[in-house]
C-alpha cells in the first residue's frame, strides 16, 4: 500500500472519528484504535503513551481515595474525640462551679430566714401603729372620757414608749430590707455562668 493511500484512509477514518464526535455519538476506542493502526502503525506510539497516562491516572486516583479514607477515618476518630472532650469539659465545669453551692445554699436559707423575720417585724409595726392609734384616740377624747391629768400622763407615757418601739421596729424593718437585698447582692455575684 502507498504512501498515498495509506494517507487518503487515514484521513478517512479521521474523518469518521470527527463526524461521530461532533454527531455526539461514543467511539468503541477499541475498534477504533485497530482501525487507526492497520492504516498508521506509528500511531502506537500514541497509543502506549496514552495507556501509560491512563495507567498513572488510576495509581493517582488509587492514591487519592486511599488519602481520602485515610482523612474520613480520621475526621470520624476526631469527631468521637472531641464529643468525648465536651464531656470531660461540662463534668469538669459542674464540678468546679459546684465549689460554690453550700455557700449558696446557706445565703439563700439565710434570706428566707430573714424574710420569715421580716414578716414577724412588719406584723408587729401593723401591731405598735394599732395600739398608738388607740391610745391617741383616748387622748382625743379625753375631755369626754373625763380622764384625770395623772390618767393622761400614763397615756401620754405610753403613746410615747409606743412611738420609741415603732421607730426601733421601723429600724428593724428598714435593717431586714437591706439585710435581703446584700444576701440577693451575694447570692447573684457567686452565680457563675459557663
Amino acid at each position: 500500500m502507498g504512501l498515498s493511500s495509506r494517507q487518503g484512509g487515514l484521513t478517512a477514518v479521521s474523518l469518521a472519528c470527527l463526524v461521530l464526535l461532533f454527531a455526539g455519538c461514543t467511539v468503541d476506542s477499541e475498534v477504533a484504535t485497530k482501525e487507526i493502526l492497520a492504516h498508521d502503525p506509528s500511531f502506537q506510539k500514541w497509543v502506549d503513551k496514552k495507556n501509560t497516562i491512563r495507567k498513572k491516572l488510576d495509581s493517582d486516583a488509587s492514591i487519592y481515595n486511599e488519602k481520602q479514607r485515610n482523612i474520613e477515618t480520621q475526621i470520624i476518630a476526631l469527631k468521637g474525640k472531641k464529643s468525648d472532650i465536651k464531656a470531660e469539659h461540662l463534668e469538669s465545669v459542674g464540678r468546679i462551679t459546684k465549689q460554690l453551692d453550700p455557700e449558696r445554699r446557706k445565703l439563700k436559707q439565710q434570706l428566707v430566714d430573714i424574710y420569715n423575720q421580716l414578716k414577724l417585724k412588719e406584723a408587729e409595726t401593723d401591731n405598735v401603729n394599732k395600739d398608738i392609734g388607740e391610745v391617741g384616740g383616748l387622748i382625743e377624747k379625753q375631755d369626754r372620757l373625763e380622764l384625770t391629768r395623772e390618767e393622761i400622763q400614763v397615756w401620754n407615757k405610753r403613746r410615747s414608749e409606743l412611738i420609741r418601739r415603732k421607730d426601733k421596729v421601723d429600724r428593724e424593718v428598714a435593717d431586714l430590707k437591706e439585710d435581703i437585698e446584700i444576701k440577693k447582692l451575694k447570692i447573684g455575684v457567686l452565680r457563675i455562668k459557663s
